[in-house]
Parts: C-alpha cells; sequence; structure tokens
C-alpha cells in the first residue's frame, strides 16, 4: 500500500512539473550548414537560429492547471503519510495481539503445569491409600 501511495504521489509531482513548465517561456535553438561546389567555386553556407515564445496565461487555463495539479499533490502526499500512519498502527495493534498471545500461552503452561503437579499428588495419594 506504502509503494502504491508513493507512486501515485511521483506521478502527482511530475504532473505538477509539467504544469509549471506551462508557464514558462519555450527556447528553442537550430544550426544548419551546407556546402555547395559548382565546376571550381565553392560556396560554403551557415545558418544558426534562436527563438524564444512565450504565450500569457490571458485566460488562466494554465494557472489552473498548476493549482490543480498542487493540490493533487498535496492531496497525494497527504494519502502517502495516512497510509505509513495505517501500517505504523497495524504493526502495533499486531505486536500488542503477539505479545498478549505469549502472555496467554504462559499462563496456559503455568495452568498446565499446575495441574500435573495436582495429577501427581493425586495419583501419590491414591498409592498411598
Amino acid at each position: 500500500d506504502v509503494a502504491i501511495a508513493e507512486a501515485r504521489l511521483d506521478a502527482a509531482a511530475a504532473r505538477l512539473r509539467l504544469a509549471r513548465a506551462a508557464l514558462r517561456p519555450e527556447i528553442g535553438a537550430g544550426t544548419d550548414a551546407s556546402l555547395q561546389r559548382i565546376d571550381d567555386l565553392e560556396l560554403r553556407q551557415g545558418t544558426a537560429a534562436l527563438s524564444l515564445a512565450w504565450s500569457p496565461d490571458l485566460n488562466g487555463a494554465r494557472g489552473a492547471r498548476r493549482r490543480g495539479a498542487t493540490a493533487r499533490l498535496q492531496e497525494e502526499a497527504a494519502r502517502v503519510a495516512a497510509v505509513r500512519q495505517a501500517t505504523r498502527a497495524t504493526v502495533a495493534r499486531l505486536y500488542v495481539t503477539w505479545r498478549e498471545g505469549l502472555a496467554r500461552a504462559a499462563a496456559e503452561q503455568r495452568a498446565i503445569d499446575a495441574l500435573s503437579g495436582t495429577e501427581r499428588l493425586v495419583a501419590s495419594r491414591r498409592r498411598a491409600g
């Protein structure tokens, strides 16, 4: 259960990173080079390009996606904490049950030992008459 909750948390964190990335400017770069030979004439040509694009979030859709992703991340983090707490509670409950079982077994062993002693005493008195 903890591993599943942690995987969901990781997925929510990835969605938040994507939503945040959509709000940032985009940068692109590219280069091109060419060489042409026509008879004895050699023509070398090269180009480089850099682009920067940013689209303002006028209608707030990307911001809303980011806020939604943040809320889902917080929800998944709370779910992980709850699963971990439930796991700790289960372990504690199982430990207490185990200790109670040990105590009950020890009490039963003492009762068996006492009955065995009583049985020996009765057998001894029977033989004695």
